[in-house]
């Protein structure tokens, strides 16, 4: 099959007002949450803290990267999600190559991301029980479900339709090859809401995750990672 490389929106498991109003109230439980932390817990925006964890580095460096390797995919992830509503609602600039490319960087960092998030749970679960760098165990979990669902949404819609650039979405396709090999409608759409409600869930709850900082100077309360 040839066509151009390019994507469904809803993959035909609409309504969209449903994810949009479902989305703005993800968003709104996100800053209300935002705000009750740094009321809470007033540690400031300071970037060495948040982005690069660098209270955690000295003591637990393999904590500190597999939080990185989740944390940093995770906003590059939102950051494409925006990217792809520009391309549906203002300019249609995700198109041909320029797909391919936002194609490949997405399925790897989704795939970047839901290992570190397995990792993260796995560790936490059997040997991160105490000390630095311990994180809120839900948090890995929730964050695995939102990339693995991920993952089958687009191995279901490539085994599906089998375009010519299916390989640009290399873990998706190997998921549709070795596992799925194609999925009915309803499977998509049922998939599609699995993944979206799991992502805005995660993105609601977002302020409210926890990593225990080392050192003297930690506040009483964990603060969010």
């Amino acid at each position: 099959m040839t066509m151009e490389p390019d994507r469904s929106a809803f993959f035909g498991a609409g309504p969209a007002w449903l994810l949009y109003g479902a989305g703005a109230l993800s968003l709104a439980l996100l800053f209300w949450g935002l705000a009750r932390r740094r009321g809470a817990e007033p540690v400031g925006w300071d970037p060495r803290r948040w982005l690069l964890l660098a209270p955690l580095w000295p003591v637990a460096p393999l904590r500190a990267g597999l939080l990185v390797l989740a944390w940093w995919p995770l906003w590059l992830l939102a950051l494409g999600s925006a990217l792809w509503q520009a391309h549906m609602w203002l300019f249609p600039f995700l198109r041909g190559p320029a797909y391919l490319v936002f194609s490949r960087a997405m399925d790897w960092l989704g795939a970047l991301f839901t290992l570190a998030c397995g990792l993260l749970f796995l560790l936490r679960l059997i040997f991160w029980r105490k000390g630095p760098g311990k994180v809120s165990l839900w948090a890995p979990l929730l964050g695995f479900a939102v990339g693995f669902s991920g993952f089958v949404v687009e191995a279901g819609r490539l085994g599906a339709v089998r375009p010519d650039w299916a390989w640009s979405s290399p873990a998706g396709m190997w998921l549709a090859e070795f596992w799925l090999g194609g999925a009915s409608d309803p499977a998509l759409a049922a998939t599609w809401w699995v993944h979206a409600g799991l992502s805005l869930l995660s993105l609601a709850l977002l302020p409210w995750v926890r990593v225990a900082w080392p050192g003297p100077c930690a506040p009483a309360r964990p603060v969010a990672s």
